[in-house]
């Protein structure tokens, strides 16, 4: 039986626990990532962030690295 585009939907977004990571995990690759895109524990990439040291990222590749980590916000912040 072929699927529907609707079912091929719905299995795309049916939440797994092999695809869900732990508050802990989700702190702990962040920590990595900051660590390794631009330098510094995601603790202080975070209070950077809402300092707001991180508005205007110029288009190079130091802005693109911060703008890795940036992508990664919503595994550590609730985004409303």
């Amino acid at each position: 039986m072929a699927m529907t585009q609707q079912q091929d939907f719905d299995h795309d977004t049916d939440t797994d626990s092999r695809d869900t990571l732990s508050p802990e995990e989700s702190r702990a690759m962040f920590d990595r990532e900051a660590r390794h895109w631009a330098g510094v524990p995601g603790e202080e990439f975070l209070r950077r962030w809402d300092a707001g040291e991180y508005r205007n990222i110029p288009d190079t590749p130091e802005g693109r690295r911060t703008m890795e980590v940036i992508f990664l916000l919503p595994f550590v912040r609730r985004i409303t």
